[in-house]
């Protein structure tokens, strides 16, 4: 599992994560976030396998911890499965689309 960050010029940072999303990689994107004190957030899970319940509820604290902060939070490329989970839980809107309750968490 490994997790990157990159900034656009506009402001926005991505944060792209690669393996499983388990509680590690939530806790480091909640570190990445916290450091990257950006309004918009950009979480891209094209390379997420699996996603573990202790990842979940992590990502879930964290986002709700972004959103708090005035930081509008985003996730795209799952899979079919990660987003049928991610969806699930109302972390992703429906057929992961942006913009949906992942932006309102």
């Amino acid at each position: 599992m490994t997790t990157t960050m990159s900034t656009d010029p506009g402001g926005t940072a991505t944060i792209a994560v690669d393996g499983d999303l388990d509680a590690r990689a939530a806790l480091d994107v909640g570190i990445l976030v916290g450091l990257a004190e950006v309004p918009s957030l950009r979480l891209d899970v094209s390379s997420v396998g699996r996603v573990h319940a202790d990842g979940l509820s992590t990502l879930m604290v964290v986002m709700r911890r972004a959103h708090r902060s005035g930081c509008d939070v985003s996730i795209y490329g799952a899979r079919p499965a990660v987003a049928l989970v991610l969806s699930t839980t109302g972390i992703l809107a429906p057929q992961g689309e942006e913009g949906g309750p992942a932006a309102t968490a």
